[in-house]
């Protein structure tokens, strides 16, 4: 509680990584009493005051559990950032340091590629005719970084996803050319059924009819 007015001290740290929750609340609980309870305005505590870890999970990495070495990376980088926010003599380097290793813990956080792959799957169906030129240059182009990335990081792999994702959706289909298709068609209307078998003129009346 603050002086004069009694405020409360509400504090909310987000996160992308995908973490179980188990792994979440140990890392927020094993040095919060050398973190956010030791911020202090006038020495007076209040019951309302609060901090809330939450987590999104659209870092789309491997899933951290507790003990693991990702939590280990996590936790470490999580207790640097409490501990910027809880020094009184904080200052703008301080705070810059600790944003670095912020993203050097979310880097060393193994990725799961499991999406990333099944994209890339997806991509590899589809035909340059069929779109315009200048929306499948796009598309190839994060298609090629995404198949030829080496990185495990998560930040990395879930930035070449929304990359490729948003270039396969922003494809264009180009205009169909059904000029071959329509000379075929004008030579096939010329034959006469009495001059073929009754299974071969089948056979062509039903690979014109899957051109209609």
């Amino acid at each position: 509680m603050i002086h004069p007015n009694m405020c409360t001290m509400l504090a909310f740290i987000t996160t992308d990584a995908v973490i179980t929750k188990e792994a979440l609340q140990k890392a927020l609980s094993e040095d919060v009493d050398d973190t956010y309870n030791m911020i202090s305005v006038d020495g007076d505590t209040s019951t309302n005051d609060t901090v809330v870890l939450l987590a999104n999970g659209l870092a789309e990495n491997e899933e951290i559990v507790y003990g693991s070495d990702d939590y280990k990376t996590f936790a470490e980088a999580l207790a640097a950032a409490k501990e910027a926010v809880a020094d009184e003599k904080l200052t703008q380097g301080t705070v810059d340091r600790k944003l670095t290793a912020l993203i050097s813990a979310a880097q060393n956080v193994k990725a799961d590629t499991t999406a990333i792959d099944a994209l890339i799957q997806e991509a590899r169906k589809l035909y340059e005719v069929d779109y315009t030129a200048d929306s499948w240059t796009a598309f190839e182009t994060a298609l090629v970084a995404a198949r030829n990335n080496e990185s495990t990081d998560a930040l990395t792999v879930k930035g070449l996803y929304d990359a490729l994702l948003a270039a396969k959706e922003g494809l264009v289909v180009g205009e169909l050319d059904k000029s071959e298709i329509e000379e075929l068609l004008a030579r096939a209307s010329t034959l006469a059924e009495t001059d073929y078998s009754a299974e071969d003129w089948a056979d062509l009346a039903a690979k014109i009819e899957s051109l209609l």
